[in-house]
């Protein structure tokens, strides 16, 4: 488990770097991580959604 008094993608980049140090260790097939799904929030109107030719599906 790796956790820290760092933000989460920190912690994420930390997990995926030591991640691809311990898959290369031999014997060692495969290592997974769990990880939350990072999510952005973004608010556009309408006439800008036409502006960049963008649709809501």
């Amino acid at each position: 488990m790796v956790t820290g008094d760092v933000d989460e993608r920190s912690l994420v980049t930390l997990a995926r770097d030591l991640k691809d140090k311990i898959e290369g260790v031999k014997g060692v097939l495969e290592v997974n991580i769990g990880e939350k799904k990072m999510q952005s929030k973004l608010s556009l109107s309408r006439q800008h959604l036409r502006d960049m030719e963008l649709r809501l599906i």
